[in-house]
């Protein structure tokens, strides 16, 4: 179920800014 490297050789990767739903901005934090 990981779509990225997928999109990302085709080039049509979606990249968009926070979502502002807490949970997941929390997360991306942390990875980064």
């Amino acid at each position: 179920n990981n779509a990225y490297p997928f999109f990302k050789q085709l080039g049509d990767l979606l990249i968009t800014g926070p979502t502002h739903t807490n949970v997941m901005d929390v997360r991306i934090l942390l990875i980064d």
